[in-house]
């Protein structure tokens, strides 16, 4: 009991990365299994709800219960079990970072598939978000494909163990932590190759030739230049292992790096005190000239393999909206009338004179499993990113969005989008979710959970 008296008091300011808004919390943080029964136990005595997350990273809202103010965090429950080199298998428990394991793992030449890009995401968090990223392969397209098995504590405190035969398994990948605390996790690894990656850069004019690097690549990220409503343009990337026979295509960069460019005239903080579409509209058409300029033909860049995982992209150094924070909707669509769905979108942004932050699209390995969620559905996705002062005032905008997505059969990032329960409402995937077993469950909980299910 002193240990539970010791922990809850300690209060906390939670910031979310996006900045959403500030509360304060009585976090928990548990150093073993016995710790976090023991705080199960106590809460449970008193009827009081818990929030939990293991890394430190949280999507705006989802940081925080409206009806609590307790959050267990798996932080300190970190530790690498092992790391078998012959069976190629990782043993870790939840709380450990994922990008400081994706280090160790390098130094042994071995890796994860689909690591995402933020370096706080924990490996818990990796599974219970059922997250993607990068490196990428058909077999694994989402970070539950690399799940062996979990040890996972219940609400009434019993230690589990769950193989790939568990029916509870694919219910613990993705599902925010509502049926069960991981506490471990067996991951399967792969080996580096000992070849060199390249990073190539391709400057997309319209939509011939979109369809030509869609066809031809099998996956990639770029920003879309939204603010030209009739011209699909836009900035690609793609990554791959560097063969012999591509040595000649390497170009040596003369120019002044984008990232020192940027730097040196500090553009993005000037556009980010005056934001507004005027602001921003000469940011992009400066940033699409220049690598008008820039990119003469397709550029070959040799990078390491941690920097073909973890790149530096356009989104660190776009304008960002401080104030009042930024909602991120994401949703994959069928490769049937994306041209078209993307233009309709770039339509409503000047119907309603509301423009996105950013307009991404990215290709990726479909996902074939059947986890609670699963993200993507369909190889091409896209991310709009908006402040959420627009979203508040502007909601006529929002729910015609949701209507042309749902037209266009596009399948939604659930743990993402904060959104999406406001502007859902009749669909077949909000009454699969009431028929799961998580109803009962009223302990653990998450603010998806709680709009959902009203309790």
């Amino acid at each position: 009991m002193n240990l539970i008296n010791k922990i809850e008091q300690k209060k906390i300011n939670i910031v979310p990365y996006n900045l959403t808004f500030a509360s304060k919390r009585k976090i928990f943080y548990p150093k073993n299994y016995s710790e976090l029964k023991n705080i199960f136990e106590y809460l449970k005595k008193k009827n009081k709800k818990v929030l939990i997350k293991s890394g430190k990273c949280g999507h705006g809202d989802k940081t925080n219960l409206k009806s609590s103010d307790l959050i267990i965090s798996l932080e300190k429950i970190n530790k690498i079990i092992s790391i078998n080199k012959k069976k190629l298998i990782l043993k870790a428990q939840s709380g450990a970072n994922l990008y400081s394991l994706f280090k160790i793992l390098k130094k042994k030449k071995l890796s994860i598939y689909n690591i995402p890009g933020g370096k706080t995401v924990s490996l818990g968090g990796a599974i219970s978000g059922n997250v993607h990223g990068r490196p990428q392969n058909k077999k694994f397209s989402v970070f539950g494909d690399n799940v062996i098995s979990l040890k996972v504590m219940l609400e009434d405190g019993k230690i589990i163990n769950l193989t790939k035969n568990s029916k509870r398994l694919k219910k613990i990948i993705g599902g925010l932590s509502l049926f069960g605390i991981i506490l471990e996790a067996k991951i399967k690894l792969f080996k580096i190759s000992e070849r060199k990656f390249f990073k190539k850069t391709n400057l997309i004019k319209n939509e011939k030739e979109f369809n030509n690097l869609n066809k031809s690549i099998d996956n990639f990220y770029g920003y879309i230049n939204f603010f030209k409503i009739h011209k699909f343009e836009g900035i690609f990337f793609n990554f791959d292992e560097l063969q012999k026979k591509d040595n000649n295509l390497l170009k040596n960069d003369s120019f002044l790096s984008f990232q020192d460019f940027l730097h040196f005239f500090k553009l993005t903080s000037l556009i980010s005190f005056f934001i507004n579409k005027y602001t921003l509209k000469i940011f992009y058409y400066f940033l699409f000239l220049f690598y008008k300029i820039k990119i003469k033909e397709n550029i070959f860049k040799e990078i390491s393999y941690e920097n073909s995982v973890y790149f530096i992209n356009l989104n660190k150094y776009l304008p960002y909206y401080f104030s009042g924070g930024m909602i991120e909707i994401q949703f994959s669509a069928p490769n049937e009338r994306f041209d078209d769905l993307v233009s309709r979108i770039k339509n409503e942004f000047y119907n309603f004179n509301i423009f996105p932050h950013f307009f991404i699209i990215k290709k990726l390995a479909k996902s074939k499993k059947d986890y609670i969620f699963n993200f993507p559905k369909n190889e091409l996705s896209i991310s709009l990113c908006f402040p959420k002062k627009k979203y508040l005032k502007e909601k006529n905008f929002f729910i015609l969005l949701y209507k042309i997505l749902l037209q266009y059969n596009c399948n939604f990032y659930v743990t993402k989008d904060e959104t999406f329960l406001e502007n859902i409402k009749n669909i077949n995937f909000k009454k699969k979710l009431k028929r799961n077993i998580f109803k009962a469950e009223k302990f653990i909980s998450s603010d998806f959970k709680e709009k959902l299910l009203k309790i």
